[in-house]
């Protein structure tokens, strides 16, 4: 994900991983020229909202994703 995300600057690489804690340590060991976000189902609307603001504006290189939140209607609002 990391290579993909340094390679096509703009686009978002979607990484999908049923573990919210390994979710929490690759973010935490990302370099700090990417930008990542995680989307679980412990996240707050006030959260969601904001990760939705973020990837519109093209500011996530890399979304974590558990599938709880693939499953969840409010996917569908994610752009592509």
């Amino acid at each position: 994900a990391k290579l993909y995300a340094k390679n096509y600057p703009g686009s978002t690489v979607l990484v999908v991983s049923p573990l919210i804690s390994l979710m929490q340590d690759q973010l935490h060991n990302l370099s700090k020229s990417l930008k990542a976000s995680v989307c679980d189902s412990q996240m707050s609307e006030k959260e969601y909202s904001q990760l939705l603001l973020d990837l519109n504006d093209g500011k996530i290189n890399i979304l974590f994703m558990s599938p709880e939140a693939i499953i969840n209607r409010k996917i569908k609002h994610i752009p592509r």
